[in-house]
């Protein structure tokens, strides 16, 4: 599952709130922390600045950083798991794309909003950017969601999370982490996965519908038992993705009568999801599914937390499952 779980913290309290969540998806997956701050260096220095380096200018801040993460690390909610703390200079994202690759992280976590609001970690800037050009899965945080306890599911219903597919392999890349993080995140009560495409009110939907059964049916058969994961699909009918995307996901109705199938192959709603997760490009390449696209436009219009993928191009260009 996720070995080790990069979490960018930049001194504010909303940053922090991705700490609980990181560290249950930590607990269960046996992996991992890497605390990360990235402090903002002199811009005579930015050219000189890679990770690794300390430059001695910002040794007062450095320590300052190093303890505020090892505070961090020493909360209740983290506790039990493996934390390792990094402290550089430089520009945020870039900083945080280094440190990813450098420390092997399989997941990045991190809220939206951070120090400074829309100023520092504002969705267009260090979270998108992160986003945009990571190599592994990023979990975007938003306000409150999937706080403290690392879930925000009743007891009535599992922990659930939407997966956004458009019939290409790019797309179904999100449908293995999106698995792992909600088990993970739902551990030890039951998860559910729910695949949702969105397709024009004019366009015939027997493609899509026997796509996505067929989907579901592949990944329930690939699923352990023990992992207590249900699967379930849905066919949209919508010209706008992203605001179909969100509707589905936040309240679990839909504007059609489209298909919608349970586990057990019966039809049932499948009733509001904890986060949403797709790939940043699709079918139609980058115009499809492109931050400034569908991805980007949910970045700006959901409360609910992201799960991003960007494929790779190999996996982009395939035509054939």
């Amino acid at each position: 599952m996720f070995s080790r779980i990069l979490v960018p913290l930049d001194g504010s309290e909303r940053a922090a709130r991705a700490l609980p969540v990181a560290a249950r998806v930590a607990r269960v997956s046996g992996g991992t922390l890497v605390l990360l701050q990235v402090l903002n260096a002199p811009a005579e220095l930015l050219p000189y600045v890679v990770p690794g380096i300390e430059p001695s200018t910002l040794g007062a801040d450095l320590q300052g950083a190093t303890n505020y993460l090892a505070s961090l690390a020493a909360l209740p909610e983290v506790a039990g798991v493996p934390v390792e703390v990094e402290v550089h200079a430089g520009l945020a994202p870039s900083m945080i794309l280094a440190m990813a690759r450098s420390r092997q992280a399989a997941l990045i976590v991190l809220s939206s909003h951070g120090r400074s609001g829309l100023a520092r970690w504002a969705l267009g800037s260090v979270a998108q950017k992160v986003a945009r050009h990571a190599e592994v899965p990023v979990l975007l945080l938003r306000q409150d969601s999937l706080a403290s306890s690392g879930s925000r599911a009743a007891p009535e219903r599992p922990l659930r999370a939407l997966v956004a597919l458009d019939g290409s392999p790019a797309a179904e890349a999100a449908l293995g982490p999106a698995a792992q993080l909600i088990v993970a995140l739902a551990a030890p009560a039951p998860a559910a996965l729910h695949l949702v495409q969105v397709v024009a009110p004019s366009a015939s939907d027997v493609v899509a519908s026997d796509y996505l059964r067929a989907t579901a049916e592949r990944l329930r058969a690939a699923t352990p038992a023990d992992l207590q994961l249900d699967v379930s699909w849905s066919l949209v009918r919508d010209e706008d993705a992203a605001h179909a995307l969100a509707r589905t996901a936040e309240t679990g109705e839909r504007a059609d009568e489209s298909a919608d199938e349970s586990a057990d192959g019966g039809t049932a709603a499948p009733g509001a999801s904890d986060l949403i997760a797709l790939t940043t490009y699709g079918a139609s390449g980058h115009q499809a599914w492109a931050m400034g696209g569908v991805a980007e436009r949910l970045l700006h219009s959901t409360k609910l937390p992201l799960l991003l993928l960007r494929p790779s191009e190999a996996t982009a260009a395939e035509t054939e499952v």
